[in-house]
């Protein structure tokens, strides 16, 4: 047994080398999404208002920060049990502190904020909670959002949503969508 597993501890991992990127948010885009059928899907036309939703992708770009350990090399007996590989790691130096929500009437040009309308799958549960709730709670950081109104007063019935998503710097990465028309 001790010659079998002195064979296998000669055998050098095959890792990939590591790397740190720091995840560098550079723009948004938006979907406006159709729920009322067993799968959401992108809204076509018109969308009744207890069926509409916009997913928020956030883009980014990686910067190479350092290179992790190079776990390429036979480390003895210990090297069979003890093979394992580190993965890339990733830095949020500037995560996503909120997102804010405007709509604005085609017919008047009149803009609301409406981000309390909206909310996002995020308890436990699998529950939709409020925005602001996801963003006190999160503990996972993620680059894509599916926002679901909830609320449907104040909403026109053709209108432009303004989606802006605030990082912690400050900074705001903002987009707005085509005419949404709502029977």
């Amino acid at each position: 047994m001790f010659v079998v597993q002195s064979v296998f501890s000669c055998i050098p991992c095959d890792c990939p080398k590591s790397q740190i990127y720091d995840v560098k948010y550079k723009s948004i885009a938006l979907t406006a999404y159709d729920t009322s059928g067993l799968q959401d899907k992108v809204m076509e036309d018109t969308i009744n208002k207890n069926a509409f939703g916009i997913t928020v992708a956030v883009n980014f770009e990686l910067e190479r920060i350092a290179k992790l350990l190079d776990i390429n090399g036979n480390f003895g007996f210990n090297a069979a049990m003890a093979c394992d590989c580190v993965g890339n790691e990733y830095n949020y130096s500037d995560p996503i502190d909120r997102i804010e929500i405007f709509v604005t009437d085609s017919k008047t040009s009149q803009t609301r904020e409406i981000t309390d309308h909206f909310a996002i799958y995020g308890d436990a549960n699998g529950g939709l909670i409020s925005l602001k709730q996801y963003f006190n709670n999160r503990h996972v950081l993620y680059e894509k959002f599916q926002l679901r109104l909830v609320t449907f007063d104040l909403i026109p019935s053709a209108a432009t949503f303004t989606v802006n998503t605030y990082l912690e710097s400050g900074k705001k990465l903002s987009k707005q969508t085509g005419q949404i028309n709502f029977f």
